[in-house]
């Protein structure tokens, strides 16, 4: 059940980068790595949350998501 979990959170982290930088670069023609930069300080504090402080993982998730909303 966990390898699932973690096969289905990474496609949709993929599947929402894609799509965020198809709009930015294709559909716009702006570029902004930025944002880039943004989520992977977000997957970061899953990483951390969940591994060191033994949160669950859609916990942790959430948290590092509301945090990463605040600093954007």
């Amino acid at each position: 059940m966990s390898y699932l979990l973690f096969s289905l959170s990474l496609m949709l982290i993929y599947v929402g980068l894609a799509q965020l930088i198809h709009i930015q670069f294709g559909l716009l023609g702006v570029p902004n790595f930025g944002v880039v930069g943004i989520w992977g300080f977000g997957m970061y504090g899953v990483a951390v949350l969940s591994v060191q402080y033994g949160m669950p993982y859609l916990i942790a998730l959430l948290l590092s998501a509301g945090a990463m909303a605040a600093l954007d």
